[in-house]
């Protein structure tokens, strides 16, 4: 059984996100898709009272340009302007310490970077190790497996090329695929049913579960996290 899974690169997206990688053996970091406004470059943390949105400023670019070949403006100012927000936000937080200190080490490595799907794979896959994930991550434009083949038939090309016999997909996706095009490959095909449990925040408030995982981060620490990210389960379609 070989499981992958194929999803876009966000900027520390939320828990789910990584629930799905913990039930994956292969993760492809879908690169070379048109970049549309979303959460490639933007999530949301806690401010206290509400949600509030963190974004990598990006230099301007055709509406038709892949997530690949979008480029950053200025990630030194992101890296000063962010830290100094989570340190107002979360200063109080039980992990902030951990949290705080792992951020600032890795996006100051990092702060050479210029290419946003570099950033991103550099940040997530760093994560996904600190957190005990151990799949193996492949990025689709370093592969050239996807070729001319668009949406479904994409995913189907990607997914021989790679030997895979599962296929796994967040919840949001159920509406794209037809599992009788993936059952005449071979494919089994899974959707991630994520268990996102409540914790309380520590500047009051309940867990808002659509947050950055760095929200989770400072609220559980790493530790917990790891176990967090274990949770979770793939429903297989059946007919």
């Amino acid at each position: 059984m070989k499981r992958v899974a194929l999803m876009q690169p966000y900027l520390y997206p939320y828990l789910g996100y990584f629930q799905l990688m913990h039930h994956a053996d292969v993760w492809i970091s879908h690169d070379d898709v048109q970049y549309t406004k979303g959460w490639c470059n933007k999530n949301r943390l806690w401010d206290g009272q509400q949600p509030k949105h963190f974004s990598l400023p990006l230099k301007a670019a055709s509406s038709k340009a892949l997530i690949k070949d979008r480029q950053l403006v200025d990630l030194k100012q992101f890296t000063r302007h962010q830290l100094a927000d989570l340190h107002r936000v979360y200063r109080h937080h039980p992990f902030f310490d951990e949290v705080h200190g792992y951020l600032s080490a890795l996006w100051q490595r990092e702060a050479e970077v210029s290419q946003l799907s570099a950033f991103l794979h550099h940040t997530l896959f760093d994560l996904a190790r600190g957190l005990g994930l151990q799949c193996q991550f492949l990025v689709s434009s370093d592969t050239g497996w996807g070729g001319e083949h668009h949406a479904q038939d994409r995913v189907l090309a990607i997914c021989e090329r790679a030997g895979a016999s599962h296929y796994l997909n967040a919840p949001g996706g159920r509406a794209l695929y037809d599992p009788q095009a993936f059952e005449a490959r071979g494919l089994q095909l899974g959707f991630l049913r994520p268990v996102l449990r409540p914790f309380p925040q520590a500047r009051g408030g309940q867990a808002d579960f659509g947050l950055s995982i760095i929200d989770t981060l400072f609220n559980l620490g790493f530790e917990q996290t790891r176990t967090e990210v274990t949770l979770g389960a793939i429903e297989w379609v059946t007919h």
